[in-house]
């Protein structure tokens, strides 16, 4: 996989690497972020990364909420 950031990309309008393939796709993705096993370049919310569709376990996401 290739990995996509801000400063390659447009910061709207996204395009993903297999953007020919993507016309086919009803809704495609942009997968952003990064887990506590990331390296540190690349755990910015504003790094984006892209996948093919399929379904994959290392994918996820992250509720929060203010402390109280």
């Amino acid at each position: 996989m290739r990995n996509i950031t801000y400063e390659v990309a447009p910061k709207s309008n996204f395009h993903p690497p297999y953007c020919h393939f993507s016309h086919r796709l009803r809704k495609p993705r942009a997968i952003r972020g990064g887990a506590w096993n990331t390296v540190s370049r690349a755990i910015r919310t504003a790094n984006r990364h892209w996948a093919y569709p399929y379904r994959d376990d290392i994918v996820g996401f992250r509720c929060a909420m203010d402390e109280k």
